[in-house]
């Protein structure tokens, strides 16, 4: 055998076990996509069609990696999707999938959440994970003023816990913000058939916060019936000042701003640099001004009028 055809022979060989390599690392099941399978099921242990899901990982989900299911909306911070008429979905994660987490809301059941952290030394990501829900019920009301009059726009912020995967301890309250129409009513359909009370916080620019409970008995609403249990806001104080630069000068366009635990109100300075704060509490606030191309200064008032 001649030299050349040896050295042919070997680049051959070397150009082989380059493609089986390949090959080995492709099928490699460390570096294949994991696969999830997600059941959603009711207490008697049928399936939720078409439940709401709301599905969290470093970035977002794409159409193709879903085998079962739909998409409803992708973004980094999360990736809205339902599952089929089994109540089931596939996705495929990709490799590195550290942290996964599944919000699932839906009407007629309460609130459940799972997540796996590999920080927090949680269980692995599995490859099939069945979630029961509680069954559940629907609240709402009208939200009007001291007249009676109904107010559009209201945000009603139901406290309610979430239903955790077994072996998690942890406590999560679910997000969710429920806005009034035209005539002033809510509801919110998956509240645990286990509570009796809710506690909400309902917020509006233009009136004070209230937080209270809602018993079952008064604001469950039946079936498809409509809302009709009114709650009235209060209009609260009033909080004045003006906002001036170190001569005195009023500053015109300045935002003023104060936040009564998650109710943030604001206001803009007009040209005498007066500001109207509506709708606050009658507690002690921090109140901060800015300005372009100026520090922020902040005081506390505990009085309508600063």
């Amino acid at each position: 055998m001649n030299r050349s055809a040896c050295c042919f022979r070997l680049a051959a060989f070397a150009v082989v076990a380059t493609i089986a390599l390949r090959l080995d690392a492709a099928d490699d099941p460390k570096n294949a996509p994991q696969t999830f399978e997600l059941t959603v099921v009711r207490p008697d242990g049928k399936p939720v069609p078409k439940a709401a899901l709301d599905l969290r990982l470093k970035g977002a989900i794409t159409a193709e990696q879903l085998q079962r299911g739909e998409l409803v909306r992708a973004s980094d911070y999360g990736t809205l999707a339902r599952a089929d008429k089994e109540g089931q979905l596939v996705v495929k994660l990709p490799k590195d999938t550290q942290r996964f987490s599944i919000g699932i809301t839906t009407p007629g059941y309460g609130p459940y959440w799972a997540a796996w952290n590999s920080d927090s030394n949680s269980a692995p990501i599995p490859a099939t994970f069945t979630a029961e829900l509680e069954a559940g019920w629907s609240i709402g009301g009208v939200i009007a003023n001291g007249e009676g009059l109904p107010i559009n726009g209201a945000i009603v912020r139901p406290s309610i816990r979430c239903k955790m995967r077994p072996g998690d301890l942890s406590e999560l309250y679910a997000g969710e913000r429920v806005k009034t129409d035209a005539e002033g009513r809510w509801r919110f359909d998956s509240v645990p058939a286990s509570l009796n009370q809710v506690g909400v916080e309902i917020t509006h620019p233009d009136f004070a916060p209230l937080r209270r409970g809602l018993a079952r008995s008064q604001f469950e609403i039946k079936a498809d019936a409509q809302p009709a249990e009114k709650i009235a806001l209060g209009l609260g104080l009033v909080v004045t000042g003006k906002v001036a630069d170190e001569q005195g000068k009023p500053i015109a366009g300045a935002l003023v701003r104060t936040k009564f635990i998650n109710d943030i109100r604001e206001a803009t300075t007009g040209d005498d640099g007066v500001y109207k704060l509506v709708g606050c509490e009658p507690r002690m606030a921090k109140i901060v001004a800015s300005a372009k191309e100026r520090p922020s200064t902040c005081r506390r008032s505990g009085s309508s009028q600063i």
